[in-house]
Parts: structure tokens; C-alpha cells; sequence
């Protein structure tokens, strides 16, 4: 598959040929971290196992699709982007498929022109403007500026590229639970449904499931997570192409933010809002949350959005960290060989984080920009 060129140093060629084998590693999680994460390891020859209790691209990786986009308001995010990319271009090039359209990602809202220096600063294409055009994009007339337009953004066709990263791993995916993790001398054992498995890392990469693997095994990482809703509406003209849209302007509430995106069908727009910590937090559970949720994002649709019908014909929940390396940044500790990842809003980023794990578990060492977790966009 390809993907970014990444230095192979003496250090991953002696673990590659350890002891005349190639090198063991365990993949736990199969959501696109995961899969990419795996197949990068096979096209580099080591002898992957990777380890899903439910279903391939579920639980944060479920849905048709999501944002990719450019537009951060911090430089080393909008580069990361970049390199993300061109591993989405490999991606499609080698399946002849596209994974990502052309509709481009618009920003919204004073923090507009921040985002807009990020991404001249990291060398990216943008256009910034008060209204016109651009507020005629999107789905409300009462859509407040600046706006920031992203050419490069577009709607990621999620089912289409975990399908293919699906079937490069179909032969290695090991349909159980992972029990526990125990890093040893020169490796680690893994305890799973299916046994125990020696291999010489561990690469955790799954979700809401991170945490007490990685705590069990002595890696330190972000243990809050908070629930999240999404809602699908249709639009009030099927036969529009509204680009993606960050509201960033809380024009409509305070403190209140939005993503939208055209989904499946035309005609459909999934939106997400950015609700209170007190009104998405871990104890209240999830269908209080998803309620919650429905009522805030429909009332915005009905007050706000006029090209939107305000009503709810489709709901996708997930769950996401809770710490300074969340909404768009990542991170990633280890203890001895065993290496866990966190963050969120990872699906644009899967390329460059598959061949970035993917290093890490060769030569077991974290390199910039895992090394420190990535800020987060504000």
C-alpha cells in the first residue's frame, strides 16, 4: 500500500530479521488506525496480528463518511494534514477509487481568520472573505463570517476505504477480545479469546478500549472520555451540494459550535454540535446524552439553518478522550514495547498515523509528532 517514505534505520532491519524471522506485532483495534496501522506492517514484511472484538470500522470509525480537510488553526495540524494526504492519495491511486471529494471545507465565524494564518503558514491553498460566494455554499442564509475556504476539504467516503483496508488485513484479523497485555523482555505476551500470543509489540489503537489495556500494561494515557452525538436532517434542496462546514461563529448560542457534512443519499446532512462538558460527561450515560443532544442540535437546525429540514431522520454515536491532546490532536505513550495511541477526529489523519505506528513498532522507538501529544484545534 502506499504511503509516505519513512526512514528505515539499522535498528527496524535487525527487528525485521530477528533471530531469521520477521518481526511480531499485534495490532489491537481494527477501526481505520488500526487497519492502516496493519497493512502498513504487512507491506513492510513483519508478521501482523491484529485483534477486533466486534466489527471491522466500528464504534468511532462506524458511519459513511466524515471531514478531511486542511484547515487547523495550528500550523503543525494543517502540515500533518498535508502529509495525511498524500497518503490518501496512495490510497486512491491504488484501489482506482476516490475516498475523498471535492466539495471543499468551509470555516465560519471570527476564528476563521486565525485558521486562515495557520494555513499560509504551513503552505496551504485558502481563500478568505466576508460573505458572497463562500455563505452561499452553505446551507443558511443567516450564516455569519468571516469564511474560510479550504479547496482541498472534502466528504472522506469512510465505508469505501475501510472496506479496502478491510480486505488487505482479512488474512491476519483475529476475531476475539484482548484480555490483557503484559510486556516482557524483548517483547510482550498477549492474552486474548484466542490464546496467548508472544510477539515483539504491541501497537493499541482501540478507542474507548485504550485506556484499561494500556493502564493494565503500564502505559499512561488520557483515561476521561465524554459521549457524542451526530444527527442526520435532509436538505430543503436535495439537488444542492452544500461544501462542508465548520460553524465556528456562535452566532447562534455562546459557546455553541457545529461540523456538517452532505452524507450517503443526496440530499442528506449529518451535523454534529459541541455541547457542554456537564451535558456530554461519562456518568450520564449515553442515551441521556444522545437525548440531550437531539434536542440542542434540532433546535439550532430549526432556528439557524434554513435550508435544513429540522428533523432527525438518522443517529450515529461515539464516544471520544477527554484531555488537552483531544478534538484534533494525538498522542502516544509506551512502556517497553507495548505503544497505545489517543486523540480524536483521527479519521483524516489515518494514512500518516498507520505508517507513523507502523515505524514506532518496528524500531519501538516514538518519533515527533507522536513523541509529544499534537495541540489541539481550537
Amino acid at each position: 500500500m502506499p504511503s509516505e517514505p519513512l526512514a528505515v534505520t539499522s535498528r527496524c532491519a535487525r527487528l525485521l530479521f530477528r533471530l531469521g524471522r520477521a518481526v511480531r506485532i499485534a495490532v489491537v483495534g481494527a477501526g481505520i488506525v488500526g487497519l492502516a496501522t496493519t497493512c502498513e506492517l504487512l507491506q513492510d514484511g513483519a508478521e501482523v496480528r491484529c485483534f477486533e472484538a466486534a466489527a471491522p470500522m466500528g464504534a468511532r470509525s462506524a458511519g459513511d463518511t466524515r471531514i478531511f480537510r486542511f484547515a487547523h488553526a495550528d500550523p503543525l495540524l494543517v502540515e500533518l494534514a498535508m502529509r495525511a494526504r498524500r497518503g490518501w492519495d496512495g490510497w486512491e491511486q491504488a484501489a482506482g477509487a476516490e475516498f475523498i471529494g471535492h466539495e471543499g471545507t468551509i470555516v465560519s465565524g471570527p476564528p476563521a481568520q486565525e485558521w486562515a494564518r495557520a494555513m499560509g503558514e504551513a503552505g496551504a491553498r485558502f481563500e478568505l472573505a466576508e460573505g458572497g460566494p463562500l455563505r452561499d455554499r452553505l446551507p443558511a442564509r443567516s450564516a455569519v463570517g468571516p469564511f474560510l475556504n479550504d479547496p482541498a476539504g472534502g466528504v472522506i467516503q469512510a465505508r469505501r476505504v475501510g472496506k479496502l483496508l478491510h480486505e488487505r488485513a482479512r488474512g491476519v484479523l483475529v476475531p476475539a477480545t484482548v484480555q490483557r497485555i503484559e510486556p516482557c523482555e524483548n517483547g510482550a505476551w498477549l492474552l486474548s479469546d484466542a490464546g496467548r500470543w508472544r510477539c515483539d509489540s504491541v501497537v493499541i489503537a482501540a478507542g474507548e478500549g485504550t485506556t484499561p489495556l494500556a493502564a493494565a500494561a503500564g502505559v499512561d494515557v488520557p483515561a476521561g472520555l465524554l459521549h457524542h452525538a451526530r444527527f442526520t436532517f435532509t436538505l430543503r434542496n436535495p439537488d444542492s451540494s452544500p461544501a462542508c462546514w465548520l460553524d465556528r461563529s456562535e452566532a447562534w448560542r455562546p459557546g455553541f459550535t457545529t461540523y456538517s457534512h452532505a452524507i450517503g443519499e443526496q440530499g442528506r446532512w449529518a451535523i454534529g454540535g459541541s455541547l457542554d462538558e456537564s451535558d456530554t460527561r461519562w456518568d450520564l450515560g449515553a442515551a441521556t446524552v444522545i437525548e440531550r443532544s437531539r434536542t440542542v442540535v434540532t433546535r439550532y437546525v430549526r432556528e439557524h439553518l434554513d435550508g435544513v429540514i429540522p428533523e432527525v431522520i438518522d443517529t450515529l454515536y461515539c464516544n471520544h478522550t477527554a484531555s488537552p491532546a483531544s478534538d484534533d490532536g494525538f498522542g502516544a505513550a509506551r512502556n517497553g514495547a507495548v505503544f497505545a495511541v489517543w486523540g480524536d477526529n483521527l479519521f483524516k489523519m489515518a494514512p500518516l498515523l498507520g505508517a507513523l505506528l507502523a515505524q514506532t513498532a518496528r524500531t519501538q522507538a516514538i518519533e515527533p509528532p507522536l513523541a509529544q501529544p499534537v495541540p489541539r484545534s481550537s
